[in-house]
């Protein structure tokens, strides 16, 4: 009996996309480019790195990893997009290589671990009955034109703890998931797990049905492509005229309106 041949081969790494909102994995199909690297998706849903530029040598290392590039020194950047437009398209960038040390298989940076990359909600996305849902849109100070792929960060008032973060609609695709037309510049921030009632610290009821927030708005030129890097503008300084007071209820929806952003 002849023995079938048996390829193997060690991967880079491995990204799971969750949805921003609960952080579940995102089990529907998704498209995944790199102009630097190549992935397929496991039976676990995981979008494995098959390779990447620089790194041939790991493929063929089992033992030991090779040693050089130092870790993390390789970067990878991506675009994810989603086929029935539920999510926004988004860039992101993992740092390759991965720690291989199985002694270290416990922490976030080790090749056995996946990277978790969210994805946000388009504005007609599905909801459920207890998130709040904040709703805007978002135009260029001045010229009031519309601002696709801003990023919008909600902090609770009373402590600073962000909530809940989500994009602009890039106005890509014309038609969301529910039917209706997409415009670039709209935006849908759920916020999951808010308390129906909380203490109230000001003079008035003991207890009231609404948290105070701050939405918090950053944005940063895109790239041609017109997709942007949430994590990117996640840390960008926030322009203090930037940032909005609102009121958020467990099961209701705030249309906060028109936010007119000011760009630096």
């Amino acid at each position: 009996m002849i023995a079938p041949d048996l390829e193997e081969r060690r991967y880079l790494g491995a990204v799971r996309f969750v949805e921003a909102t609960t952080r579940a994995p995102i089990r529907g199909p998704l498209v995944v480019t790199a102009e630097n690297a190549t992935f397929f998706v496991n039976r676990r849903g995981l979008h494995v790195i098959a390779s990447a530029e620089g790194l041939a040598a790991h493929g063929d290392s089992f033992e030991s990893a090779p040693p050089s590039p130092a870790l993390r020194s390789v970067p990878v950047s991506g675009v994810v997009r989603d086929p029935s437009h539920r999510y926004l398209p988004r860039r992101f960038r993992i740092e390759l290589p991965r720690d291989a040390d199985p002694a270290h298989a416990g922490s976030p940076d080790s090749l056995f671990q996946p990277v978790d990359i969210p994805l946000y909600p388009s504005p007609g996305a599905p909801t459920e009955p207890g998130w709040a849902l904040l709703r805007a849109t978002l135009l260029r100070q001045g010229d009031r034109s519309r601002l696709p792929g801003a990023f919008l960060r909600v902090r609770r008032a009373s402590d600073d703890v962000e909530l809940a973060a989500g994009l602009s609609d890039v106005g890509r695709d014309s038609i969301d998931p529910a039917g209706a037309r997409r415009t670039a510049g709209e935006a849908l921030v759920p916020v999951a797990r808010l308390p129906i009632t909380v203490w109230n610290h000001d003079p008035g009821p003991v207890l009231v049905n609404f948290v105070e927030v701050v939405v918090e708005v950053t944005h940063a030129p895109l790239a041609s492509d017109g997709i942007p890097d949430p994590d990117a503008l996640a840390a960008l300084a926030v322009n203090a005229a930037n940032r909005w007071s609102f009121q958020l209820a467990s099961g209701r929806t705030l249309l906060a309106g028109e936010l007119e952003v000011t760009l630096t």
